[in-house]
């Protein structure tokens, strides 16, 4: 597995003041994604969907705050067959996929087809707890947002981004208050409005720089 290194891979927490029953992680892979994936030879496509799985697994791992390891693993009928990213508490990850020869860049759903996503805690003690969700959405941040809305009972919202060279994820979660109820449904709502700029920004970077 590889080590996240201190400065150039990051997991950071924060919580906003106008804001405070929300929850925010951001994770940047820079070494660390350069380590796991460029011995490889995965084609462009595959690498820059297991650098999200990746980010996803490390955001996942800091927000349970647990002992033992996250593993995400995509299964389908696609020209991407496999995709597995596991991060451990102690801050080590790694990722792999298993995809077919002659792989063309494409949408997330030609990609990857039918199949299904597996969210696997496994803790150091204590019982594995595993979810799955099918891969009916458009990207894998939209399949893990599906995930949160049928098994979390936090309002949580996943964005993440690869472009071969280096990946990142930010999620937002909004926490419960005194009696259990969340606060200042119009500042979250602004809260994500904000976050889905700066989204939307990354993927027009992109797209000039393709």
């Amino acid at each position: 597995m590889t080590d996240l290194g201190p400065d150039r891979d990051l997991v950071r927490r924060y919580q906003c003041e106008q804001t405070r029953d929300a929850r925010i992680i951001t994770v940047r892979l820079l070494n660390a994604s350069d380590a796991m994936l460029n011995h490889q030879q995965m084609p462009e496509p595959v690498k820059r969907l297991c650098q999200e799985l990746s980010a996803a697994a490390c955001i996942l791992t800091n927000m349970l705050k647990f002992d033992g390891e996250m593993i995400l693993q995509a299964k389908s009928n696609g020209p991407i067959r496999m995709l597995v990213a596991e991060c451990s508490s102690d801050g080590r990850i790694r990722a792999t996929a298993q995809w077919d020869e002659g792989i063309t860049d494409a949408d997330f759903s030609t990609l990857m087809g039918d199949g299904y996503l597996a969210v696997t805690v496994d803790p150091n003690h204590g019982e594995r707890y595993q979810g799955i969700v099918p891969l009916d959405a458009n990207s894998i941040a939209e399949c893990l947002n599906l995930y949160f809305t049928n098994s979390e009972q936090l309002d949580t919202r996943l964005w993440l981004a690869g472009d071969g060279t280096s990946c990142g994820g930010m999620l937002l979660q909004r926490l419960p208050t005194e009696g259990g109820h969340s606060q200042d449904h119009d500042a979250w709502q602004t809260l994500i409005a904000l976050a889905e700029t700066c989204h939307t920004c990354r993927a027009s970077a992109r797209m000039r720089s393709a």
